[in-house]
């Protein structure tokens, strides 16, 4: 997390998809229960961009990842 950037640097946390983030693929995500407890968990940083290891940068941040979270469960 680059607070300074506005920047979460995701990793594998989360995926973009078509410049969106997207939740964690269910295809390779074993324990989908944790990774959006980790995404609850990162939406409450401050941060409005998004680098994913998957899918690269999208301008969106903290509040699309608690949206994600929630849609998920």
């Amino acid at each position: 997390h680059l607070p300074d950037a506005g920047l979460l640097l995701a990793g594998d946390a989360t995926v973009a998809d078509e410049n969106s983030l997207a939740g964690p693929n269910e295809e390779f995500t074993p324990d989908m229960a944790t990774a959006l407890d980790s995404l609850d968990r990162l939406a409450d940083l401050e941060f409005d961009q998004t680098l994913c290891h998957h899918g690269g940068f999208v301008a969106e941040g903290a509040s699309r990842l608690a949206a994600i979270a929630d849609r998920s469960r």
